[in-house]
């Protein structure tokens, strides 16, 4: 597996794992920039104008600012923002971003059952939790937002896992059905990928075979790419998975933990079928 960054690697002169916003991906019509959250990625891509998939925590979207301000990037090139599922440390840094701009919010179009009312969301059991657990300390963790993630949790916090009517502090201009593309980015493809949860979705870029999964799929601090064993739906997950291996993928951009090139999708796919998670545990 190769990795786009591997731990020890330097970047600008800098420790990989201090850089806070890294550039990863370049090529004539965007580029693409990861920022770094607890233990959220939170991506810009664009050239003159961007879009934002996953805006994480507020403190990535604070991030995201600085971002704007030290490569004089006007506020309003920040077009849509992308959140990949309705988790806390997904969309919890939205509200932040129209502190200073005001892009699109897009989200799958399950969202609306959930902010409708008309359904409660659901969020993986425990069972699921606890296979991932081992695996936590091999993801790639940063100290930034500890106190964003704990408020996100406080009473009264609309994205709670107890709370059954998710109130919104931002408005949703667009809802995404399977096969949609990112508004005002025609190249770049929606792909309903439930399993994690029921809204989680994937952006495909299809002439450079790169994927951004959410939690979909992650990868370890080490570069391997796994399906993520905290779910709410196993065969939906396992469907899922199946149609992203019909997909030419060269750069696997996760929710958590490094970004890799070519991976082996089939093997991700048999891994999960199998259940074996071992081999992913830190040495």
């Amino acid at each position: 597996m190769n990795l786009i960054f591997s731990p020890g690697d330097i970047y600008d002169g800098r420790d990989v794992k201090k850089v806070m916003v890294e550039e990863i991906f370049s090529c004539a019509s965007f580029k693409i920039w990861r920022v770094k959250g607890i233990f959220q990625n939170t991506y810009i891509v664009g050239k003159k104008r961007f879009f934002v998939v996953d805006p994480g925590v507020p403190s990535s979207a604070g991030l995201i600012k600085k971002f704007l301000e030290d490569t004089k990037l006007p506020f309003e090139s920040l077009h849509t923002v992308i959140a990949t599922h309705f988790h806390m440390d997904h969309i919890g840094g939205i509200k932040t971003l129209f502190s200073f701009c005001d892009p699109l919010v897009a989200l799958h179009t399950q969202v609306r059952r959930y902010i409708n009312h008309n359904e409660p969301q659901q969020f993986p059991p425990l069972s699921g939790f606890l296979k991932l657990w081992p695996l936590v300390p091999a993801l790639e963790w940063h100290h930034m937002g500890v106190r964003d993630l704990s408020i996100l949790f406080m009473p009264g916090s609309p994205y709670r896992p107890d709370k059954s009517k998710n109130a919104l502090d931002f408005n949703v201009d667009v809802f995404l059905k399977d096969g949609a593309r990112v508004p005002g980015f025609n190249k770049w493809q929606i792909i309903h990928t439930p399993g994690h949860s029921f809204d989680s979705l994937c952006v495909y870029n299809s002439e450079h075979g790169i994927l951004f999964t959410g939690d979909t799929i992650l990868t370890t601090y080490r570069g391997e790419p796994f399906a993520n064993p905290f779910h709410v739906d196993e065969s939906a997950l396992k469907k899922s998975l199946e149609r992203l291996t019909r997909l030419k993928v060269s750069f696997l951009l996760p929710g958590h933990s490094i970004p890799v090139k070519n991976p082996n999708m089939l093997r991700i796919l048999n891994a999960f079928t199998h259940g074996n998670f071992n081999k992913f545990v830190s040495d």
